[in-house]
């Protein structure tokens, strides 16, 4: 799915219910499954919920769902290969590529093959190349065979009949590794399933499966093709959405997701039920609320802004200026924080950066001093904002200070216009 089409997409749901707002990972996956295993999802089942995301849930790789592509519609000519070098592959070349494969997995002396139908077919977008992939049920695996655009196609290319010949004997071969190809995806399968359990509040494998084969190489390669492995938990604007990894090759680094996902995704859970238990559409930290006050903005219209703001692009930050000193608000897990860089250091959430070196006596003596000692701004001015912890790096002083927040209600109205929003 190209991005701006998702942000048309997207522009479209604005203000409607959405039917996975309430589910957690677990849940949504179970609903997109329909009594199937996570790992037979098609692309199609994943973006029914993933085009009801806002753009940002999939902003840039970091939720690798172009490593799922989306399901080919049945009837679009596809470019494959690298822009702009691609090469178009008609419709009715990949209709005949399907009825090639079907008769000749009629003639192999096999029946665990399914035969491949417009829905096995999907669409990859990966960086600058584009790939067809037709996925192969193989009953306890899927084998994804794409093409890429490294072999001709057109008037130079290969016929369907001989794409299908190739694609054959690769299944041919794939098929005689099956009982090695089940013996790694299954060890693969409960490392996700375990490792989503102990990532736990909800989350959930979303997808796992062998990371697209050419369908002109050598099956003997099979078992040292990476997976694509997606978990559905919460992201940074607190939305249930895909993140993961791709060229996943052993069991431990599908159990390192783990030690990656687990903090964060429990810090957001908290959040995020607190927020619901309180019919609350956001937090604002201190200092944001102090900076908010000053310059007469309203707190809940202010955090609405931000929030459309981060769910449109997560970089996406309110900016301001006073003097010399550069100022923004960001929607991060929930909160909205403040952010100020100046001459000679910065803020961000708890933390004052200074530049410079201090002699030990200023570092022993900062801790518990007023924030405002150090720097003179509106928003550090508040009788409660002590230094609680200081460190000393090379060329710069980092003072924290402890951080609260106030919950914003949200109204009947904010409801209404902000699904997804907490």
């Amino acid at each position: 799915m190209s991005e701006s089409y998702r942000r048309q997409l997207w522009e479209k749901l604005k203000g409607k219910t959405d039917m996975y707002e309430k589910l957690n990972g677990i849940e949504i996956v179970a609903t997109l499954a329909d009594d199937r295993p996570y790992w037979r999802l098609e692309a199609a089942d994943v973006h029914r919920w993933v085009g009801s995301l806002p753009p940002s849930a999939t902003q840039g790789n970091v939720s690798r769902i172009e490593c799922v592509g989306e399901a080919w519609d049945g009837s679009s000519d596809v470019v494959v290969g690298e822009v702009p070098w691609g090469k178009d592959l008609k419709a009715r070349d990949i209709d005949k590529l399907l009825d090639n494969l079907r008769s000749g997995l009629r003639a192999l002396p096999t029946d665990r093959i399914a035969m491949p139908t417009s829905s096995s077919v999907r669409i990859c977008r990966i960086a600058s190349s584009t790939l067809l992939i037709i996925d192969f049920d193989f009953v306890d695996f899927i084998l994804p065979l794409a093409i890429n655009g490294s072999q001709p196609i057109g008037k130079r290319a290969p016929s369907m009949a001989t794409v299908a010949g190739q694609m054959l004997e690769f299944l041919k071969g794939a098929d005689a590794t099956r009982a090695g190809v089940v013996r790694r995806e299954s060890g693969m399968r409960r490392a996700l399933e375990e490792t989503a359990a102990e990532i736990g509040h909800g989350a959930a494998p979303l997808w796992l499966r062998l990371g697209h084969v050419p369908y002109y190489d050598d099956p003997r390669h099979l078992l040292d093709v990476g997976y694509v492995v997606l978990f559905a938990t919460i992201n940074e604007t607190l939305l249930w959405a895909p993140t993961g990894s791709e060229r996943i090759h052993t069991v431990q680094e599908v159990r390192d997701h783990r030690t990656y996902y687990a903090q964060k995704h429990a810090a957001r859970a908290t959040v995020l039920q607190g927020l619901q238990a309180t019919n609350s559409v956001g937090l604002i930290s201190q200092t944001a609320l102090a900076f908010i006050a000053d310059k007469g903005l309203d707190p809940g219209e202010t955090l609405e802004s931000a929030i459309s703001s981060a769910l449109a692009d997560h970089r996406n930050r309110i900016h301001f200026e006073r003097g010399k000193t550069s100022e923004s608000l960001h929607y991060e897990d929930g909160h909205l924080l403040l952010s100020l860089s100046f001459p000679g250091g910065h803020y961000y959430r708890d933390c004052l950066t200074i530049w410079g070196d201090y002699p030990p006596s200023i570092i022993a003596q900062a801790e518990g001093k007023l924030m405002r000692n150090f720097l003179d701004h509106v928003a550090l001015a508040g009788e409660d904002l002590l230094v609680t912890k200081v460190e000393a790096r090379d060329g710069a002083l980092e003072l924290y200070h402890a951080i609260r927040s106030v919950a914003i209600p949200r109204t009947h109205h904010d409801a209404e216009a902000m699904p997804n929003a907490a």
